[in-house]
């Protein structure tokens, strides 16, 4: 297990299914006598807080199983935590408090502003603390997105953990530490403000559009739907939304969990990448009909050795670009180009080794969070999101290089 740091600031996980560094003890931790234990670090004074009236202290949640979620908005292993850290509230109720310990990786990510429409976006209904310099970061060590540490009902700091996919080890915490604070707990809800981010006008969220047969299809993530028009903006078709789910079916009754990548075909059929699903879906406009072409709906953790599309647990599909009958994926969720021929009903990884890549490495493995693709001639131009380039791949060879804009 390894991870990269950036400028001295930390990076996100670079692998996202790394074991518990500080809580491969819980069975015994717990146990220790209550002089010897370590009083959690507070929060520091004068950050901003969201979807609270006011600044939290570690006194306020006494009582509770607190996990601190030290997150950054643009990192897709932070958002992946999302999901588990919220199927943990579900079951958990009001035992557990999660607090966002938003700390940014860019600048422009430190923005209140910015992050209120985020927290909107995604839909996180908890306590988050903006925290641009890192200063809990410093306190707790760490030194890598998303990390999630673990403080008990008494205020003692338990221990963290970095990585995603570890909600089975997290659960087991929390119930071994209930059961030891038994007749301690807290159980009642924190009092959210929440921000109301309305929608603007026919949007929320406006992800990916794009254009064929003189149409246009827009998605739209906050409210989980996609949006076609005419070359003049007259809407034909609003399909799923507003609430997220995971459906096949007629328009009215289809549903996605933040749709992003759109590409037409030459028959005028549209394919989506339904990033919070973790599929592929197509949507034929002329028969009313969304169906799934790829993924079952669940977070893929490692590789598998499926080969049914539809049997396939994906990662967090980004984007699309279309030849012929041969999609490609940008699956930002494990750092990889995919590619599904849409004939033989066959899917299979095109480029990268499932490890977020350097750009002062091979190029081949090297990318990090794919979130774009587009078609150019016969080769595929890829955004390489983290490292902050443009590649240029050419599938029939599998060659890779760096694509540089010039003067004209």
């Amino acid at each position: 297990m390894k991870t990269r740091f950036l400028s001295g600031r930390g990076s996100c996980w670079r692998r996202g299914f790394a074991a518990f560094a500080g809580l491969l003890f819980l069975a015994t931790a717990f146990a220790a006598p209550e002089d010897q234990a370590l009083p959690a670090p507070d929060f520091p004074p004068g950050l901003d807080w969201l979807n609270v009236d006011k600044p939290l202290s570690l006194a306020d949640l006494r009582g509770k199983v607190v996990i601190l979620d030290f997150w950054t908005y643009g990192c897709i292993n932070c958002i992946h935590v999302m999901e588990e850290l919220a199927r943990l509230r579900q079951r958990f109720g009001h035992q557990i408090a999660v607090i966002g310990v938003h700390s940014p990786k860019f600048d422009h990510e430190a923005d209140p502003k910015a992050l209120r429409r985020i927290l909107a976006r995604y839909q996180r209904d908890e306590p988050v603390v903006n925290d641009p310099e890192h200063l809990m970061m410093r306190r707790y060590g760490v030194r890598a997105w998303p990390t999630l540490a673990v403080i008990d009902p008494s205020g003692r700091y338990v221990g963290k953990a970095a990585g995603e996919g570890q909600e089975a080890r997290l659960a087991l915490a929390i119930e071994k530490l209930l059961a030891l604070h038994q007749g301690q707990i807290d159980d009642r809800p924190l009092a959210l403000s929440l921000d109301a981010v309305p929608a603007r006008g026919w949007f929320a969220a406006p992800e990916k559009i794009a254009t064929g047969t003189g149409l246009v299809a827009i998605s739209d993530s906050r409210l989980h739907r996609i949006l076609v028009t005419d070359a003049e903006g007259r809407v034909s078709h609003r399909i799923g939304g507003p609430e997220a789910g995971f459906q096949d079916g007629g328009f009215v009754e289809a549903r996605f969990r933040a749709p992003r990548g759109l590409v037409f075909d030459a028959e005028g059929r549209l394919y989506v990448a339904d990033t919070g699903n973790h599929a592929i879906r197509r949507i034929d406009l002329k028969a009313g009909q969304v169906v799934t072409l790829a993924g079952t709906g669940r977070k893929g953790l490692r590789d598998s050795r499926q080969t049914d599309p539809l049997a396939l647990d994906l990662r967090s599909p980004w984007d699309l670009a279309l030849d012929g009958n041969q999609l490609y994926i940008a699956m930002a969720g494990d750092h990889r180009i995919w590619r599904l021929d849409l004939t033989a009903r066959h899917l299979a990884t095109l480029l990268g080794d499932g490890q977020a890549g350097s750009p002062h490495g091979d190029l081949k493995p090297g990318l990090d969070e794919p979130g774009g693709l587009a078609r150019l001639g016969d080769q595929v131009l890829i955004a390489d999101t983290n490292n902050g380039r443009i590649l240029a791949f050419d599938p029939a060879t599998g060659k890779v290089r760096v694509w540089e804009p010039r003067e004209s």
